[in-house]
């Protein structure tokens, strides 16, 4: 979880975790790993991104928004439709 603007740098990261739980874990079976991004918000190169690949590879990155409210002790989660 970033607790601000989710970036290319994150993305990036996030990928190589993907392709190496594809290759160590998943007998490179892409369908067992659903990578999630979550950040307060994202650049909007990320989504962008994440709509291409989606698109192109049939690859999806969910992308999780979440704020806080403090008085109440909750976290609440909303996923960007891209």
């Amino acid at each position: 979880m970033k607790t601000e603007t989710g970036g290319q740098r994150e993305l990036q990261q996030l990928i190589k975790y993907e392709n190496w739980l594809i290759r160590k874990l998943a007998n490179g079976d892409s369908e067992m790993v659903q990578p999630i991004m979550i950040a307060h918000n994202f650049e909007p190169s990320v989504v962008s991104y994440v709509s291409t690949r989606k698109t192109l590879e049939a690859k999806a990155v969910r992308l999780l928004t979440y704020w806080v409210d403090s008085a109440q002790g909750i976290i609440s989660l909303e996923e960007v439709l891209v």
